[in-house]
């Protein structure tokens, strides 16, 4: 018979209201309509474009739980008014968005100044509603008279070179919120607290389904679109079913939670740790949630480890390797072995037993990663080729298992090798892995799945474990496809 399940979680208390201002509904301090919560005070920024103003406004989370306007910028935007649907209508999108890439001036052409940030448009609601295009940047120009005139671009956000240095300091990649519309309406205090207090609700008994094994609850708490990196919904739950089966314990610790809406959605987001028998993984998770039936239900959901959400975390910096990792993790509060959470919305979860993570980190057996070369093999695959290599250099030769996972832009998922060795992006069980063994180096050959025939290559990541299941190897690589 399997062990009982134990579950832990870090669960929403609300111990502040979503903002220390007066609830006169006329008060000129009301807050934009989609700010419901901005995440970890202190530290936390939104973007708020209205397009028909042609401003961009940066909000931060302050201490008390209060949101406060940090600045305001002139921004041009698309030629055309209105929401974005397809390639070249010359509209800037209107939704929720997150910035994903950093381009530095030596790669852009004048036009697009000395910086820019990439958006994740389009996002998945804008894919379920089978909008297209791509290219969505906020960028700065080297032709200062754009700005003289409210509607410029293709459908980018448009700032001047000055203003694109002073707006890279509020930028956190995969983090930091940018929401777009022609106009938005202010909200009192009041109302925001209620709305914020239904959409914290429904993640509390979203997570308490999860942590629960709940499967009938939590399945409830998806909708009837929704189909999860592209497979349907029956199949998606299928395989959830499949890993609350194999699962014997777990922990779910969330922290820097931030919750924003448009007219018709809201995106929740959070740093989180899944620590099971089968996985550990750490990442960011971008939640879509939509009104259905009267109640709020998830319409898909983005997992992005955290190797990847955090390579280049500020611009000017790149964080690639585990190690930097864990560091800018303790920014937030997650902690290597422990989960310390200083956002008073997230109760404080109890100091656990040194993990793999932290013993790879402490030191011990490690495995080098280096030498990647991808190369197509048809439409519906790629080749890779690395060479692993034992960083202990003394003969000795490690044993263990080996998992290859790429990450894929448009559509954005990820495949594995070997093939079934994860589960929407996340390892199982260790030794479903690639067996290996190194003494000195080992040059390793393999395929992996590629989505589409178009899809592009976002980065390679590679993971490794010992015979014992302790992790020698967290590592993602750039790589693009020749």
């Amino acid at each position: 018979m399997r062990p009982a399940l134990i579950f832990t979680i870090a669960l929403l208390v609300y111990l502040c209201p979503v903002c220390e201002l007066p609830a006169d509904d006329s008060s000129p301090t009301q807050l934009p309509f989609p700010l419901l919560d901005l995440g970890t005070e202190g530290s936390s920024y939104a973007f708020v474009v209205y397009k028909a103003q042609s401003r961009l406004d940066v909000y931060k989370q302050m201490a008390g739980g209060s949101i406060a306007l940090v600045r305001s910028f002139r921004a041009s935007t698309g030629t055309n008014g209105g929401d974005k649907t397809q390639e070249g209508d010359e509209r800037t999108p209107e939704g929720i968005y997150y910035f994903v890439r950093i381009r530095e001036d030596n790669e852009l052409l004048p036009k697009y100044g000395l910086r820019a940030f990439d958006m994740n448009y389009p996002n998945r609601i804008d894919r379920l509603e089978g909008k297209n295009g791509y290219g969505i940047w906020l960028h700065a120009t080297d032709e200062p008279e754009r700005l003289n005139e409210p509607r410029t671009t293709l459908g980018c956000v448009v700032v001047s070179n000055e203003d694109i240095r002073a707006i890279s300091d509020y930028i956190t990649l995969y983090r930091t919120p940018i929401v777009i519309s022609e106009s938005f309406e202010r909200a009192s205090i009041t109302a925001l607290k209620t709305e914020r207090e239904r959409v914290a609700g429904f993640v509390r008994s979203w997570l308490g389904a999860w942590s629960n094994q709940d499967y009938e609850s939590y399945a409830d708490c998806y909708s009837s679109k929704f189909r999860g990196a592209s497979s349907s919904r029956k199949a998606w739950l299928g395989r959830k079913r499949g890993v609350f089966n194999a699962t014997d314990w777990a922990t779910i610790d969330i922290a820097d939670l931030k919750m924003l809406r448009t007219s018709t959605e809201y995106v929740v987001s959070f740093y989180q740790r899944y620590h099971s028998n089968l996985m550990d993984d750490t990442g960011i998770k971008w939640v879509y949630l939509v009104s259905e039936d009267g109640k709020l239900r998830i319409i898909d959901e983005e997992w992005h480890p955290v190797g990847k959400a955090l390579s280049g975390r500020r611009w000017g910096e790149q964080r690639v390797t585990l190690r930097d990792v864990l560091e800018d993790l303790n920014e937030v509060g997650l902690q290597s072995g422990k989960l310390a959470i200083v956002h008073p919305q997230l109760s404080l979860a109890p100091e656990r037993k040194a993990d793999p993570v932290a013993e790879m980190v402490t030191g011990g057996a490690s495995v080098g990663v280096s030498e990647l070369q991808i190369s197509t093999s048809g439409e519906k695959r790629v080749s890779f080729e690395l060479k692993l290599s034992n960083e202990l250099d003394n003969g000795e030769r490690l044993r263990g298992w080996l998992f290859v996972l790429a990450q894929w832009e448009s559509p954005s998922t990820v495949t594995s090798f070997p093939r079934e060795s994860t589960v929407d992006g996340r390892l199982l069980d260790p030794s479903r892995g690639d067996s290996f063994g190194i003494r000195w180096f080992k040059i390793v050959r393999g395929n992996l799945e590629r989505p589409t025939a178009d899809a592009r290559l976002a980065g390679v990541r590679c993971v490794a474990y010992n015979r014992d299941g302790k992790l020698l190897l967290d590592e993602l690589l750039p790589a693009q496809l020749p």
